[in-house]
C-alpha cells in the first residue's frame, strides 16, 4: 500500500503509473480521504502513524508489515543470499516485531552510506573522531533517526503500527527482535540541494524539530545546533557542517571504514524503476 501525502504534488501520469501496477494498492490522502476519517492531523507524523495503522488494519493477506517511507530502501546485508521474507520467516513465532537499523547516505553518488553505530561506551569517541565539535548535536554521527523501522506481525486487532514504534493493546514494541539480516539504507541527505530545500521544514516540524531532544541527554539539540550555526555564519557555515558531516569525501569513507561504520551498496534505482515499471515510466517515478 503506498499512501499519498500530497497527492497533488505527483501529476496524474505517475499517479496513474502506479495505481495501474497489480502489486501496488494507491491511496491518495486528499482532504474528501482525511474527512472521512476525523479530519486531516496537522503533523505529518501522525498523518504517518494513522496511515500505518490503516493499512494493518487492511493487510489480512500479509504476515508481516512495516511503515517505510519514499527514501528508505531494504537491503539485505547478504545481497546474494537473503531476502526480506526469508529474514522474516526464520524468526521465532513469538517474536511479534522485528527493528531494521538504519544506514545513512552519504551525499555523492548514492553508493556510500554510514553504517548504524551500535549504542556502547566508545560511541561519543568515534562520533566526536569523525564529525568533531558537530557530534555534540547528532545522534551517534546521523542527521535523521537511529531508531530505525519496525516489521510488525499481522492479525492483532487492537495494533497501532507507528513510526518507529508498535503497539498490541497496552504493550509497545512487543516481543521485539532485531533483524540483522537487514538494513534499511536511509537517503536522507543524498545533495547540498535537497537538504537545504527539505532544511526549514525539518527544523521546524521535521527530524530537526525542537521538540527532539540532544542524543542521550549528554549533547545539545540537533535543532539547537543548526539554528545557532545559521545565526553564527549563515549559509557558509551549513554548508561548512553538511560536508563536514554528510558529503561522500575520501576522507570522510576512509575514516568511517577504518571504524568499521562504512558500506558500500549501490541501489541501482533506474535498473529497477525499469524492471518493476517498464520504458513506460513516467519521469516522476523514473
Amino acid at each position: 500500500m503506498l499512501y499519498l501525502d500530497a497527492p497533488e504534488t505527483l501529476g496524474e501520469a505517475a499517479a496513474a503509473c502506479l495505481e495501474h501496477h497489480p502489486r501496488i494498492r494507491l491511496i491518495r490522502c486528499t482532504d474528501a480521504w482525511w474527512n472521512r476519517r476525523g479530519g486531516r492531523p496537522l503533523a505529518h507524523q501522525r498523518r504517518q502513524s494513522r496511515n500505518a495503522t490503516h493499512a494493518y488494519g487492511r493487510g489480512h493477506r500479509l504476515d508481516w508489515l512495516a511503515h517505510i517511507d519514499v527514501d528508505e530502501f531494504l537491503w539485505p546485508q547478504d545481497p546474494d543470499g537473503s531476502t526480506v521474507a526469508g529474514a522474516l520467516a526464520a524468526l521465532p513465532a513469538q517474536t511479534l516485531c522485528a527493528r531494521i537499523r538504519p544506514d545513512e547516505m552519504l551525499a555523492g553518488d548514492g553508493t556510500a552510506f554510514k553504517r548504524h553505530m551500535p549504542p556502547g561506551p566508545g560511541r561519543a569517541r568515534v562520533a566526536r573522531a569523525l564529525y568533531g565539535p558537530y557530534a555534540r548535536g547528532l545522534r551517534a554521527g546521523f542527521l535523521s533517526h537511529v531508531a530505525g523501522k519496525l516489521f510488525l506481525r499481522t492479525g492483532h486487532a487492537r495494533a497501532r503500527l507507528r513510526i518507529h514504534t508498535a503497539r498490541i493493546g497496552d504493550v509497545t514494541n512487543p516481543g521485539q527482535a532485531d533483524l540483522p539480516a537487514l538494513a534499511l539504507l536511509h537517503a536522507h541527505a543524498p545533495d547540498w540541494a535537497s537538504w537545504q530545500q527539505a532544511f526549514d521544514r525539518r527544523l521546524d516540524r521535521g527530524s530537526y524539530r525542537a521538540a527532539l531532544p540532544g542524543h542521550g541527554g549528554r549533547g545539545v539539540a540537533l535543532h539547537d545546533m543548526l539554528q545557532a550555526i545559521r545565526a553564527r555564519d549563515g549559509t557558509a557555515g551549513l554548508r561548512d557542517f553538511f560536508d563536514r558531516v554528510c558529503a561522500d569525501t575520501p576522507d570522510l569513507r576512509c575514516a568511517l571504514d577504518r571504524h568499521g561504520l562504512l558500506r558500500q551498496a549501490d541501489l541501482a534505482l533506474d535498473a529497477r524503476i525499469l524492471r518493476i515499471f517498464g520504458k513506460e515510466a513516467p519521469g516522476h517515478i523514473a
